[in-house]
């Protein structure tokens, strides 16, 4: 045991150390360009977008963006969900539109995403993931056909990616908090990326035209209809 903790301190501890400095080189640079950088960012956020995306260490939506800290109000999950039972994301969608009043809401996916592969393998992951990964194999199982035509490994994913996104935006559109504000004439926006992280650039995922009417049967999406017509 003390052989592992002594192994522990002197690899996984100096790897942990590296962040830490690496966060005092990120304070001196900033504090270098403007000295009162950090006393401006406290004095409150106005961010105009939301973005959904997957807790995947490669994305990052700032750097991505060439944004700044308050500038994205950020949630994040395995596979850039956005399930209709979800504290979580609800919490973040709902404090971002009546609070900060955001006017676009990204639900950003990407290539080679683990939750989009292992949805699609059908293998067990364990645990709460299984029932995590519920809300992909939905989408494959309604596109089933589709998805099977697609012989190529990557391009299957990649389909699957974009369905995957296009259902979390039909998600936002029946929300309750969406509504709601659609209702009192909150102007919101809402989109789907696709980063491609052997490129590094984000592809626009576009929604079925068609979406906003189906969905104005069951779920009252009278005023984000009236809404585009005015757009």
């Amino acid at each position: 045991m003390m052989n592992f903790l002594r192994k522990y301190k002197f690899s996984q501890l100096k790897d942990y150390q590296l962040i830490l400095e690496g966060n005092k080189q990120y304070v001196a640079a900033k504090l270098n360009e403007d000295p009162q950088y950090f006393q401006k960012l406290s004095k409150g956020q106005q961010p105009k977008y939301l973005l959904i995306g997957c807790s995947d260490s490669r994305c990052p939506p700032n750097e991505l963006t060439q944004t700044q800290p308050g500038e994205i109000f950020i949630h994040r999950n395995v596979a850039n969900c956005v399930i209709p039972t979800d504290l979580s994301v609800n919490s973040a969608l709902q404090f971002s539109i009546d609070h900060l009043k955001v006017s676009n809401i990204i639900v950003m996916g990407h290539t080679y995403c683990g939750g989009i592969q292992a949805a699609l393998s059908q293998e067990s992951v364990g645990g709460v993931l299984d029932l995590w990964l519920n809300n992909i194999k939905q989408t494959i199982e309604k596109n089933q056909d589709l998805v099977d035509k697609v012989k190529d490994n990557h391009d299957k994913l990649t389909l699957l990616t974009k369905l995957h996104i296009r259902e979390q935006i039909r998600n936002l559109w029946k929300s309750p908090i969406v509504q709601r504000a659609w209702s009192r004439q909150q102007q919101i926006m809402i989109h789907g990326w696709l980063l491609k992280v052997e490129t590094g650039y984000i592809e626009e995922i576009e929604a079925d035209d068609t979406l906003p009417n189906d969905l104005a049967q069951q779920f009252n999406l009278k005023n984000q209809l009236n809404y585009k017509r005015q757009s």
